[in-house]
C-alpha cells in the first residue's frame, strides 16, 4: 500500500489557513472554492518567495469538485493537494436541491441526512492518500469559530458548518493535524500553528509523542512534515 499523508488544518477564517499551502516542500496543487474561499493570490506570493510551486484550481459546486479532484489526483508532478476547503463544502452540500427539499420536509432528518454525507465526502477525500492515488500528501482545510468560555474556561470552538458533524469527526482522520492561530505577546498579535491539542483545540502528529512534539511552531507545514518524518 502506497500511503502518503492526509493533514488537517484547522483555524479562524481569517487565519491565514490558505496561504499555509505555500509552505509545503516543492510542487502543490491548491484546490480551492470559487466565491467560498480567498487568500490564494498571497499564498503563490509567499509560495514564490520560499522557492516553492504552487498551482491554484478551483471549483464552482460539488460535481465540479468531484470533476477537478480527480483531475488533481492524476497530475502526477505534484507532492501535495490542499482542498480549500470542508467548510465550503459543507455549505454547498446544505444548499444543494436535494438538501432543501429534505430539509422542507424534515428539519431533523435533514440534518443527518446532510451530515452523513459530509463524512463520506471527508472519507472520499483521504482515500486520495491511499494506494494508486497516493503520490501525494492530501490536506484538508476547515474553519473554526469560538463561541463563548465552556465551564472549564476554555474557549467553546466548533467547526464552521451547517449539519450534525463535530470537530472529532475530521480529527480522527487526520495523520496530522494542526490549528492555525493567532496568540498576544508582547509584541504584538503573532501567528503559529498548534501542534498539540490544547484548551478546546487541536493538534497532533501521528508518530511523535506528546513530550517530542513542541505544541507551537512557526506558521509553515514543512515544520510540520519534518516533525512527522522523524516520527
Amino acid at each position: 500500500m502506497n500511503k502518503k499523508i492526509y493533514g488537517v488544518v484547522f483555524g479562524a477564517r481569517t487565519a491565514g489557513k490558505t496561504t499555509l499551502s505555500a509552505t509545503l516542500p516543492g510542487k502543490t496543487i491548491l484546490l480551492q472554492a470559487a466565491v467560498y474561499e480567498s487568500g490564494s493570490r498571497s499564498a503563490q506570493k509567499l509560495a514564490k518567495k520560499l522557492g516553492n510551486e504552487l498551482e491554484v484550481r478551483t471549483f464552482h459546486d460539488l460535481v465540479d469538485f468531484w470533476t477537478e479532484l480527480e483531475k488533481c489526483v492524476a497530475d502526477k508532478t505534484a507532492d501535495h493537494l490542499f482542498v480549500d476547503g470542508f467548510t465550503a463544502l459543507n455549505e454547498m452540500n446544505w444548499n444543494s436541491d436535494e438538501i432543501q427539499r429534505a430539509h422542507k420536509a424534515n428539519a431533523f432528518a435533514a440534518y443527518d441526512q446532510h451530515g452523513k454525507k459530509m463524512k463520506d465526502i471527508v472519507k472520499k477525500i483521504k482515500e486520495k492518500s491511499y494506494d494508486n492515488a497516493g503520490d501525494k500528501n492530501v490536506w484538508l482545510t476547515c474553519s473554526l469559530r469560538v463561541e463563548k468560555l465552556n465551564v472549564n474556561g476554555e474557549d467553546d470552538v466548533k467547526l464552521e458548518v451547517h449539519g450534525k458533524m463535530g470537530i472529532s469527526e475530521l480529527v480522527g482522520r487526520g495523520e496530522i493535524v494542526v490549528t492555525a492561530m493567532e496568540v498576544p505577546t508582547k509584541d504584538g498579535q503573532k501567528r503559529g500553528l498548534l501542534t498539540k491539542s490544547y484548551g478546546g483545540y487541536f493538534g497532533r502528529i501521528d508518530g511523535v509523542l506528546d513530550d517530542e512534539n513542541p505544541g507551537w511552531v512557526e506558521p509553515d507545514l514543512s515544520l510540520v512534515l519534518k516533525l512527522s518524518e522523524g516520527a
